[in-house]
């Protein structure tokens, strides 16, 4: 594939009025960094909150740049990789699948302004698939020394870790490994193992950090918060 004609990045969110907003802003920046079009998909699941005024505000503020495009869609999942997976099958609906980027990232999350650029020279070397690393907000709401084990846990083994939250391939290897599961966690996991196993060309990318929360209360029973809660538990 070559250069892309089209970007569209997918934001799962389930109840995210206070972390949505930063996270659309920086999605943003780096849309109008990018030398393609963007579309942002926002998935509101099952939202009970402020987070479809939140998506609605910033329709506008997408709207003000030729090249960017927000839009919502409401669903009733309850399930981070069903609403994940119901964002691609709204992305890829009017696309021209060969020459289309996909990415994603989650509503807990802020991407780098360089992140969405960043993916396409991973493409323009041979990747098909961009999996990225994150790091973390705020280590507050944790123990003194939390910052430095996990950090250590981190990278102790290399980059093999895998985040719904910074991850992006093109359209064809999406289509060509089965998509998203609809697992209540996991389910980037799962998309990766099927990219592996369908021989797409992966780069563990640590150029292209997304900064997320360390928040204990996770939307995914085994996501990232479950990962910290988990090297917690194991260092009381």
């Amino acid at each position: 594939m070559g250069r892309p004609t089209r970007i569209r990045v997918v934001i799962p969110a389930k109840n995210e009025e206070q972390l949505l907003p930063p996270c659309l802003a920086s999605v943003l920046v780096a849309a109008r960094r990018c030398p393609v079009p963007v579309d942002v998909v926002a998935v509101l699941d099952d939202c009970s909150d402020g987070s479809a005024s939140v998506a609605a505000d910033f329709t506008g503020k997408y709207a003000e740049h030729p090249q960017t495009a927000l839009l919502t869609r409401s669903v009733t999942a309850n399930n981070v990789g069903k609403a994940r997976a119901l964002g691609m099958q709204f992305a890829l609906q009017d696309a021209h699948i060969a020459s289309l980027w996909l990415a994603t990232t989650d509503a807990d999350s802020t991407v780098p302004a360089h992140w969405l650029s960043a993916q396409l020279d991973h493409l323009r070397k041979g990747a098909s698939v961009v999996v990225g690393t994150v790091r973390v907000a705020d280590w507050s709401d944790r123990p003194a020394d939390m910052r430095r084990r996990a950090e250590v846990e981190y990278v102790a083994n290399g980059h093999h870790h895998v985040h719904g939250a910074n991850l992006a391939f093109t359209a064809t290897a999406y289509l060509r490994s089965g998509g998203f599961p609809s697992l209540r966690s996991d389910e980037d996991v799962a998309l990766v193992h099927a990219f592996q196993e369908t021989g797409q060309t992966l780069i563990w990318a640590t150029d292209l950090a997304v900064t997320t929360s360390s928040r204990r209360l996770g939307r995914a029973p085994a996501g990232f918060a479950g990962y910290l809660d988990g090297l917690e538990e194991d260092s009381a």
